[in-house]
């Protein structure tokens, strides 16, 4: 649900990233088959399920820094997104 301003935005989004999250509004996720968008879902669902959890324990001590997250990258193959990483858009 949503009006023509959300789906531009989800647009404009989906032309940088693969998934976009909207509060209120739900996960869209694209990919070159259905299988790989929805294990793009499946991954977002399960690190929100994990967050809330920790979160619930309390206020979050320790946290990963910019550096660890990108070795984790380099480890798994991936690129990170610098703008995800350095706190913009």
């Amino acid at each position: 649900p949503g009006g023509s301003e959300l789906a531009e935005a989800t647009a404009e989004v989906l032309g940088r990233r693969t998934m976009a999250v909207w509060q209120h509004h739900g996960i869209v996720a694209a990919g070159p088959d259905l299988e790989h968008a929805f294990g793009l879902i499946e991954t977002a669902e399960k690190a929100a399920e994990i967050y809330l959890k920790v979160a619930a324990l309390g206020p979050v001590s320790q946290k990963l820094t910019t550096a660890q997250l990108t070795s984790l990258a380099q480890k798994f193959g991936v690129e990170p997104d610098p703008e995800i990483l350095g706190g913009g858009g």
